[in-house]
């Protein structure tokens, strides 16, 4: 029997700008099967613009500089297996800048839906507790 994938996803797009939701709710219902997570769980999205990544940058990590995607997960890898299957559990938060996206999006030949997607799920990742070596 398949176990039912039972997320919410919050979307604050302060850029303004156009995604693909149902490529996003895909991303997320394809990690959290691959992760074995049924617990329902939220993340917050934030689509902003340079000045604001600096911003959370410099005040979170101390990096005073622009990046194109910061990942804050709520909840430690080992507590994901343990979650209790009717809590809604707060993931953690993926905030990706617009104006790098797109730069990003023209060095690698890639559409600004492609580079968006590839950032979304490289911070889910990093939500789920993968991190780079």
């Amino acid at each position: 029997m398949l176990k039912k994938i039972n997320f919410k996803l919050h979307i604050h797009n302060e850029a303004k700008i156009e995604i693909n939701q149902p490529a996003l709710f895909l991303i997320i219902k394809n990690n959290l099967a691959i992760e074995e997570i049924y617990s329902p769980i939220e993340i917050d999205l934030t689509i902003c613009g340079e000045d604001r990544i600096r911003e959370l940058n410099k005040k979170y990590l101390s990096h005073d500089y622009i990046t194109d995607i910061l990942s804050f997960p709520v909840v430690d890898k080992k507590e994901l297996k343990n979650l209790d299957n009717d809590s809604i559990i707060l993931l953690g938060e993926i905030v990706i800048c617009k104006e790098v996206t797109g730069k990003q999006a023209l060095e690698k030949n890639h559409t600004f839906i492609q580079e968006f997607n590839f950032l979304f799920e490289h911070g889910l990742k990093h939500l789920l507790g993968h991190h780079h070596n």
